[in-house]
């Protein structure tokens, strides 16, 4: 397990300095992306993987974020990192929601 988080890590930081070398805004999106997308892999395969558990909250927390940033981007001027920190905001939020409404006895 140690040795596939050493590997992540490594492939995260390569992925987060591809750019560097390429200077067309197609390969740095096509990076982010990738990045993206192998993050939400591995949480899921740690979930799925190593306990066993079906979650669906993955891709509904994964699509509130995507939305938010979406809608926040077009109703308002903010800028790209503020949309970025209010959708995780209000994804956490929204994980938070079922713990809230739940009855504590």
């Amino acid at each position: 397990m140690i040795r596939t988080l050493i590997w992540g890590i490594i492939g995260g930081i390569i992925l987060l300095l591809l750019p560097l070398f390429f200077p067309s805004t197609y390969f740095y999106n096509l990076a982010c992306q990738i990045l993206i997308i192998s993050l939400f892999a591995v949480s899921l395969n740690l979930l799925v993987g190593y306990t066993g558990m079906i979650s669906f909250g993955h891709a509904a927390y994964y699509g509130i974020g995507a939305y938010s940033v979406g809608i926040i981007l077009q109703k308002t001027s903010f800028s790209l990192l503020t949309a970025l920190f209010l959708s995780v905001l209000f994804s956490a939020i929204a994980a938070m929601m079922p713990r809230l409404c739940t009855p504590s006895w």
